[in-house]
Parts: structure tokens; sequence; C-alpha cells
């Protein structure tokens, strides 16, 4: 009958399924076991049919499961010790105890086996099962400085679940940018380091008082440029920007380490660390703050190049980009009025408010547009191979061939700043090509300014020659 063939084949199968109990409790149970399971099987097939034969089984089976694993689980206890009590060592004598060497038993690998089968089964039907989930979202609005790449979310504050605020580096209470930069920091009317939403709403009041000549527009001198040619304002003191950068001293040892200072502030070692030590004193600081005062350019300096430094310092920050919205290198009177728009442009995370991390200068970028500033002596906004300085490094020139290698040689401030963040330095140890165009940019304005106050004097000599007595 096919009730039987099926009955048998059951049988043998729950026979073979004996094994994962353990050895004791088979050899002294296992004959019962199966003839038990014959009679039960041979009663629902009776009363039932193929389909009460084949409950039978699955109930069997579930019965099987969770049986073995109880008795795999209770065949793991220690027996205890029927030899009595240890003998007690003689005075003085430390006493040692031996254990014998022992593996777990197969039964007991089986039974595990087959719970962490069984684990894992069921923790894949749940995880095919889907469903939907809360979402959570973690994180912070205002970026921290130690992150390498910025990391930044579209998401208003509002959809966060959990905000974490990042604490502002010491000494950065106030950004040393919102203090150096004019318009910035009028704009920051109460000086907390935040050009809030209501600074953004009354910042066309704010520009109207920049505007010293009254012509109802602002150039870069009334932004905070000083090119020369024009009356400077007071600016910071070398003891006073000595005291504001000794302000990132962390560990208070009374110079400054390249750790300690943020990523855009680490030119200063380039230029400053003439020991190569790796650290700034502040004498090295006060002794640097010193010689870019005294290298302010004079009256007298190339029209040309005072034209091409304006535009670039216009250029470079981006709050005076947005602001110049024609590019043209001044704030007219309808860019004032429309001052609060184009602020808004630069709120990355739209939370309302302008941080430093929002405004401040691509170092990079800003490098290289004053680089070009020094050297496009012919104004077409390329460095030419004929524009080329002795005082470019190799890693410079490396880079300045390889972005003007389609271009005949013309390379644009894109172009270049492309290059330099793709090829940094060849090899470790090596100068940047980043550090070489700054370097070449500061020997370049030395130059001008040198050769324009020569040009002064000889023409103060020339003056006092042609105006004495014969």
């Amino acid at each position: 009958m096919p009730h039987s063939l099926m009955l048998n084949c059951f049988c043998r199968l729950y026979h073979v399924a004996l094994y994962a109990y353990p050895p004791d409790f088979r050899r002294r149970f296992g004959a019962e076991m199966v003839q038990v399971f014959r009679d039960r099987g041979r009663c629902a097939a009776s009363a039932h049919g193929l389909a009460g034969l084949m409950g039978f089984g699955f109930q069997a089976g579930a019965d099987w499961m969770l049986s073995s694993i109880r008795e795999g689980i209770a065949s793991m206890t220690i027996p205890t010790p029927l030899s009595g009590t240890a003998p007690q060592p003689a005075a003085g004598i430390p006493a040692f105890s031996m254990c014998d060497d022992s593996l777990p038993r197969t039964s007991a690998l089986l039974n595990g086996a087959v719970l962490a089968a069984a684990f894992l089964a069921g923790v894949c039907l749940l995880i095919q099962r889907g469903g939907s989930f809360p979402n959570v979202l973690i994180g912070s609005h205002e970026p921290s400085h130690s992150h390498i790449l910025s990391a930044t979310t579209s998401a208003p504050p509002v959809d966060l679940t959990t905000t974490v605020q990042v604490r502002p580096e010491p000494s950065e209470a106030i950004p040393l940018y919102f203090r150096l930069l004019t318009i910035v920091s009028a704009l920051d009317a109460d000086h907390d380091g935040v050009i809030s939403a209501a600074e953004i709403v009354n910042a066309p009041a704010v520009l109207a008082k920049l505007d010293a000549n009254h012509d109802g527009k602002l150039d870069a001198d009334e932004c905070g440029g000083h090119f020369g040619d024009e009356p400077q304002t007071a600016g910071p003191t070398p003891d006073e920007l000595t005291q504001t950068l000794m302000a990132f001293d962390r560990n208070h040892d009374g110079k400054l380490e390249r750790s300690e200072v943020p990523e855009r502030l680490q030119g200063l070692f380039d230029r400053g660390d003439q020991k190569h030590s790796g650290v700034l004193t502040p004498g090295d600081i006060r002794q640097l703050a010193q010689a870019d005062s005294a290298a302010q350019a004079p009256r007298g300096l190339d029209p040309q190049f005072l034209q091409r430094a304006r535009l670039a310092f216009m250029h470079i920050h981006p709050i005076l980009a947005a602001l110049d919205a024609d590019h043209n290198g001044e704030i007219s009177a309808a860019e004032i009025r429309n001052a609060p728009a184009m602020l808004r442009t630069l709120d990355d995370n739209r939370d309302g408010k302008l941080t430093v991390d929002e405004i401040l200068p691509d170092p990079v970028a800003a490098a290289a547009a004053e680089f070009l500033s020094v050297f496009d002596t012919n104004n077409d906004g390329t460095i030419s191979p004929e524009e080329w300085s002795p005082a470019f490094g190799k890693r410079l020139r490396q880079a300045l061939t390889r972005a003007g290698g389609g271009n005949h040689g013309l390379v644009t401030e894109r172009d270049l700043v492309n290059q330099i963040l793709l090829f940094p330095a060849a090899r470790l140890g090596d100068a940047t090509a980043y550090q070489e165009m700054q370097n070449a940019t500061h020997q370049g304005f030395k130059a001008m300014v040198s050769a324009a106050r020569t040009r002064a004097l000889t023409g103060n000599a020339g003056g006092l020659a042609a105006g004495s007595p014969k």
C-alpha cells in the first residue's frame, strides 16, 4: 500500500534523526521511540489517510527538534564526582591538582550546530519579511573642524531626530576671519562669530555705512582690501595678531604646533618656521607680522596689477563674490539693496545664519587667484609660459605644464586649482605645488614693491635735482 511505503520511509528517517540525541539517551530509549513512532504513524494513516500521515510527520519533526535540543543541553551538565572529598595537603606543602583533558562530546557539538542553524534560519526569515521601520537621523548641521572632507546634509534641522552640537575649537568663539575682514566684521554686528538672520536682513543698511566716499557703491578698498594707492585704515598690530594666534596654543607651552591651528592657517608655518622645527614661537609670529606690515604696498604700484588685485580680492571671498553679482569688482547700489537675498545663497545648511565654515575662502582657490593677479601681466586671465618666473618651484612648474597641456600652455585659475588638488606632491618630503605657488606669489609681490619703492626714490631724487640751484 502507498501508506505503508511512506510510513517505512518516515521510520527510517526518524531512526537516523535519533542520532541527534545524546548517546546514553539513544541507547536507553531509541528502540522504544522508533516503535512508538511506527505505531502512531500507522494509526494516523488508518484514521485520516495520507493527509493524516503527513500531519503526523510534521508534528513528530517539531517534537524531535525541541526534545533533541533539550536533551543535548541536559547532557552537557557536569556530573558530581563520587570520590568524596579531596585529601587535605600537609602543612607547608603546596597542593596541586590535575584536570583530565577533555573535549565537548560529539552530541553536544551536533546539538549546538542544530541550534545555531535554527537561529540563523529565523534571523533570515525576519530579514526577508522586511516591513516599515522608523527613520532615525542623527547628525549635526555644524561641521566639525576635525573633518578631513566636508560632510553635509540637505535635511532641515527639524528633520533630525537627534542633533549633535559641535563645540567650537578653543579660541574660535569669534573666528579670526570675522575680525580681520572689514565687511564681515561689519555684518556681524554683535560680534559673536555668526551672521544671524536678523543681521542678514539688516545687511543693506550696514553696507551703506561702509561707503566712505558716498558714491553709492562699494569698491574693494571699502570692503576691506588695502592696495597701496588709497589711505589705509589701521589694522591689527603685530602684537595683536600675535596674541590672537597664540590663543590656539591648546597645551599652553608657549608655542604653536601645526596640529594646534586650523588647516587654513598652517601656511604660516611655511613662511614663519625658518628653522623647520615644526613650531612657531611668539617671536616668530611677531616677526612675520612685522614683515607683512613692512611689505604693505606703497604708492606707485602698477595700475594694471592693482586692478587685477582688486578683482581677485572681490572674487576669492565668498561674501564679496555673492554680493558682487555681476563680478565687475564693485558692489553697486542695486546689489546693496539685494544683499539679503545674495547672502542667503551662502547658507548651505539652510539654518538661516552664516557661520565661518560657510563664508571662509577656499585656500587653494584664493592662492591661485592671488597668483594670477601677480603674474598675469597681460591681463588675459591666464598664465602663459612667457609669464613664468624664476621664482616658480619644480612642483609648481609641473602643475602649470599639466594644466596648460591642452590649451597651448595657457593656464586659467580653475585649471591650476584642479591640478594642485589632483597632484599635491610627487613624493613625501617635497614641497607641494600649493606651497610653491604661495612662495612665488609672495616673492613676486615683494619684487613689485621693491621696484615701486625704487621708482619712488628715483623720482624724488630727480625732483630734488631739478629744483636745486645751479
